[in-house]
C-alpha cells in the first residue's frame, strides 16, 4: 500500500518497516535549458575567453564603423560596376538592333528582287507558251492546205 502526506515537500509513506519515508523535492521551476546549465559551468580557459570577449566588445564600434564604411564602398563599387555593365549591354543592344535592321533591309530587298525575277520569268514563260501555240497553229493550218 502506498500513501502520501501533504507537507512542503512531498514524502511517500511506505508500509514496509525498513523505510518509513522518502522525501521527494518538486522539480525546480526555471526556464533555463540543461544545455545552458552545462554551458554556464566554468571552464579552464574562461578567463582567457572573457578577456578576448571584452576586447571584442571594446573594438566592436570601430569594427562596425569599418564594416559600414567598407560595405558602403562595396555598394558604390558594385553600383558603378553594374551601371558600366548596363551601359555596355545597352551599347551592344543598339549594335545588334542596327545589325538586325541592316539584315531586315537586305532580306526585304532580296525578297523584292526575287519577286520581280519571278514575275519576269512568268511573263517570259507566258510569252514563250503563246509563241509555241501560234507556231503549232500555223503548222496545223499549213498542213491542212
Amino acid at each position: 500500500q502506498l500513501s502520501t502526506k501533504d507537507t512542503s515537500t512531498e514524502s511517500f509513506q511506505l508500509s514496509t518497516p525498513e523505510v518509513k519515508s522518502v522525501p521527494v523535492k518538486p522539480p525546480a521551476k526555471h526556464n533555463r535549458s540543461p544545455i545552458l546549465d552545462v554551458a554556464m559551468k566554468p571552464q579552464r580557459d574562461d578567463h582567457r575567453h572573457s578577456a578576448i570577449a571584452k576586447h571584442e566588445l571594446r573594438s566592436a564600434p570601430e569594427s562596425k564603423i569599418h564594416i559600414t564604411v567598407s560595405s558602403s564602398v562595396d555598394k558604390s563599387h558594385r553600383h558603378s560596376e553594374l551601371s558600366s555593365l548596363v551601359m555596355e549591354l545597352q551599347a551592344q543592344l543598339r549594335e545588334k538592333e542596327e545589325d538586325m535592321k541592316v539584315l531586315q533591309r537586305r532580306h526585304d530587298r532580296e525578297a523584292k528582287e526575287k519577286d520581280e525575277h519571278i514575275k519576269k520569268m512568268s511573263k517570259e514563260n507566258h510569252r514563250l507558251e503563246r509563241e509555241k501555240w501560234e507556231l503549232l497553229k500555223r503548222a496545223r493550218d499549213a498542213a491542212e492546205r
